[in-house]
């Protein structure tokens, strides 16, 4: 009988897979498309012990060379009493470099504007690296969302 063997697999480049074959069993094949991105955890563990989910690998942002997780960016901006529900993407700027995007829906009886605007930047300023802050911020009366009620990041890029 074969002893169980634990595996990690890291896998560069899309498209690529690694094989790995256990003792008295046939060769397993793991794929990781978006294994490039892997030196750039997208689940960390924290000192408390918690694991905590950053994102999808395919939803980070790379923004001034570092990464950001869309979901950080959106846990930040809806702190804010104004906001309701909140989607963020990456937009290319006139430089040609990938800054947050945010698309905002308000809490009833909450008025957008510029000033709501840098609010919402000095927030997130506030509570995560400046660099993180949304460049452009629009307020939508709705986020695309899945019959299940998921964000469809897709059609927010699209927007941009």
């Amino acid at each position: 009988m074969a002893a169980l063997v634990a595996m990690t697999a890291c896998v560069a480049g899309p498209g690529t897979a690694a094989r790995a074959a256990v003792p008295d069993s046939p060769a397993v094949t793991y794929t990781n498309p978006i294994a490039e991105k892997r030196a750039d955890p997208q689940i960390y563990k924290h000192t408390d012990g918690y694991y905590y989910f950053c994102g999808r690998a395919d939803d980070m942002l790379r923004v001034g060379g570092m990464w950001v997780s869309p979901a950080e960016v959106e846990a930040a901006l809806a702190e804010h009493p104004a906001v309701l529900e909140v989607g963020v993407v990456g937009r290319t700027d006139g430089d040609g470099l990938v800054k947050p995007h945010a698309f905002v829906v308000l809490a009833e009886g909450a008025a957008g504007g510029p000033a709501l605007e840098t609010e919402l930047r000095d927030l997130v300023r506030r509570r995560l690296a400046g660099y993180k802050a949304p460049r452009w911020v629009d307020v939508v009366p709705e986020l695309p969302k899945t019959v299940t009620g998921k964000i469809q990041r897709y059609r927010l890029r699209a927007r941009t």
